[in-house]
């Protein structure tokens, strides 16, 4: 007994409802970008929200190292947002020694926003760099396994003093 069932990843829905929730746009883009490799679908609306939303967090400059160098104190980076890309950075196959420092950080997550952009703007471009897809499909998975991670030790984090929450 064989099935045709489709097996694709079904992002029918509106991808917009997800804006903020990085563990589920990072699970829904690594879903995205498994079926691009597996030529089931050219959806990539969750891939497009985690760019902005990765963007928009980790305020990134206007592209050059030498930018990234001069921030100051002042500058709006959210701290937990760095950890967490940098933990997904570690456990994926994009790991790097050289992400030591803000500034590296920074140059890295700028060069998984272009070659995610990269994917967006040409998926059939860049079905022709399966090992590129498989990797950015491997840091989303880590992204989101590490963002999930955070959000279950904030619900489990109890005040000390019962005042508190």
């Amino acid at each position: 007994m064989s099935s045709n069932r489709d097996l694709s990843f079904d992002n029918s829905r509106d991808m917009s409802i997800f804006k903020g929730d990085v563990p589920s746009l990072a699970s829904y883009a690594a879903a995205e970008l498994d079926d691009l490799i597996l030529n089931r679908s050219r959806e990539l609306s969750a891939v497009s929200l985690l760019i902005d939303e990765i963007s928009e967090s980790m305020v990134l400059s206007d592209g050059t190292e030498e930018a990234d160098s001069q921030r100051t104190w002042l500058d709006p980076l959210d701290p937990t947002v760095a950890v967490l890309m940098h933990q997904a950075i570690m456990d994926s196959p994009l790991r790097s020694s050289e992400v030591q420092k803000i500034h590296q950080l920074l140059a890295q997550s700028r060069r998984i926003i272009d070659s995610l952009r990269r994917i967006v703007l040409d998926p059939e471009k860049a079905k022709e760099n399966e090992d590129e897809l498989n990797r950015m499909r491997a840091f989303c998975l880590a992204l989101s396994k590490r963002a999930i991670a955070y959000e279950q030790s904030l619900c489990e984090f109890k005040p000390a003093h019962t005042y508190m929450g």
